[in-house]
């Protein structure tokens, strides 16, 4: 049974909307910006306007289910939703009960780039299928251990939808944005081809490489599992169009233990995307602890220091030798101690010759 439509759904007139420059083009719909938001609605908003030949296989009615499922969640899942998700918040009609499309909040500007130009891009994950010399004219870097945490953070996300009763159908690079502004994160759009709790507003849709094997239901937990697969393959491959693992087994083998099975395994025994939440997690933190081993030792000094100061002595150890007595040099003056001596002997010297001096003047 699906969630119950509020009567105080947001429900707005198109033709009173600010509508700004646009944004964006899909398969069935152009986005536009808001100039402003309409009464009843804050913040930063977006108008999706569904072409011609859309419009008539939009369910009006499963749309508004769509806007109202937020508000049936507990409040952590509801602001998952609002945070991780471009969700639709309210219909939009050109007429009495004719939907012309439906406004949803702005990519948060963190999942865009500037890529070419072109200025706040979405940041999509496609951008990371390419390899590393695309992605270094790009100005993209993105190691393995954040690819690693993407994954489990696009794992982590799917896990509680499915848990909601929301699969993605469309589950693809352009549709899944990326963020390493902070921890890194995804985000989701293209949100009305999805499905909740078995209902859809538009037929399914499949991006060109991304489909399901043939006959499948391609709006099912499974065919989530699938996708997943292909995108963390590719995710380390760099690699538009791969099937093979191979990649990604040398980053996990139990990754590639599971990739192999999820293509491979018949519908009803595929690994479920939560499967895979354990081994990346355990792969992340053994990177981490690689990283902490792979820092540099203090200095000598320092553990010396800190050696004295816990134990209250010096630590145990070959003593320092002493240095050994320092000679003068040749140049250097006698050390005080030696100065009488030399008087003396000075003293005796003149005398001598005052006594030679004497002599020969008397031998006169």
């Amino acid at each position: 049974m699906g969630p119950t439509v509020s009567a105080l759904l947001p429900v707005v007139q198109l033709g009173a909307l600010d509508i700004g420059g646009d944004l964006g083009r899909g398969a069935v719909g152009t986005v536009s910006r808001l100039r402003r938001p309409p009464a009843g609605l804050t913040g930063d908003l977006v108008f999706k306007r569904y072409l011609p030949g859309a419009r008539p296989q939009v369910d009006e009615a499963i749309l508004r289910r769509f806007i109202a499922f937020p508000s049936t969640l507990a409040t952590a899942d509801a602001e998952l939703m609002r945070e991780r998700l471009a969700w639709p918040l309210a219909a939009v009609y050109q007429t009495a009960g004719v939907v012309s499309g439906f406004l949803m909040s702005e990519i948060p500007s963190h999942y865009t780039l500037d890529i070419r130009g072109r200025r706040a891009a979405p940041a999509g994950m496609e951008f990371l299928l390419n390899g590393p010399v695309f992605e270094r004219r790009l100005g993209i870097t993105v190691d393995r251990t954040a690819r690693l945490c993407l994954l489990l953070d696009l794992g982590r996300l799917l896990a509680r939808l499915h848990e909601l009763g929301v699969v993605v159908g469309d589950l693809s690079p352009k549709n899944v944005l990326f963020s390493l502004a902070g921890p890194p994160r995804c985000f989701l759009i293209d949100c009305d081809s999805m499905s909740v709790q078995g209902a859809h507003v538009l037929p399914p849709l499949e991006t060109p490489g991304w489909e399901v094997p043939s006959g499948e239901d391609p709006l099912t937990s499974a065919s989530d599992s699938y996708k997943f697969t292909l995108l963390a393959t590719r995710l380390f491959a760099g690699d538009q169009n791969t099937r093979d693992p191979q990649a990604l087994s040398e980053v996990s083998p139990t990754l590639g233990r599971l990739a192999r099975a999820t293509t491979r395994e018949r519908l009803e025994t595929r690994p479920r995307i939560s499967e895979w939440l354990a081994p990346l997690e355990a792969e992340v933190e053994a990177l981490g602890r690689a990283a902490d081993r792979a820092l540099p030792p203090p200095a000598p000094t320092s553990r010396l220091r800190a050696a004295t100061v816990a134990t209250g002595r010096q630590p145990s150890g070959p003593r320092p030798r002493p240095n050994p007595p320092r000679i003068p040099e040749p140049s250097e003056r006698p050390s005080p101690e030696h100065e009488p001596r030399a008087r003396l002997l000075l003293f005796a010297t003149l005398v001598v010759v005052t006594l030679v001096l004497l002599s020969l003047t008397h031998t006169r």
